[in-house]
């Protein structure tokens, strides 16, 4: 399939609300299957970021939907790194309230 210029265009200049929704997988089958119901509603206007630790736990409805990214688990330099700059954060934080 093609997309003509314009097309493209048009596609760059929507914006679109962003929701990140993390452990998908410990929802309810339920739930998961609201979620999808939402999903196809707002396709036009909304993003979603679904993040969870089992895709297999994720129900195919809304794995089919999605493209999925695996992520690997940080390193401990990296948790370390990242426990730092979060604590001199609130630090600072602190001291300018």
């Amino acid at each position: 399939m093609r997309i003509s210029i314009d097309a493209i265009e048009y596609m760059s200049n929507l914006l679109f609300l962003v929701i990140v929704i993390v452990e998908v997988d410990k929802l309810t089958r339920d739930a998961q299957h609201g979620l999808r119901r939402t999903m196809e509603k707002y396709v036009g206007s909304c993003r979603l970021i679904l993040c969870c630790n089992s895709t297999s736990r994720v129900i195919p409805a809304i794995r089919s939907r999605c493209l999925a990214i695996r992520v690997a688990a940080p390193t401990v330099d990296e948790v370390y790194s990242a426990e730092k700059k979060n604590k001199n954060l609130i630090f600072d934080l602190e001291i300018s309230i």
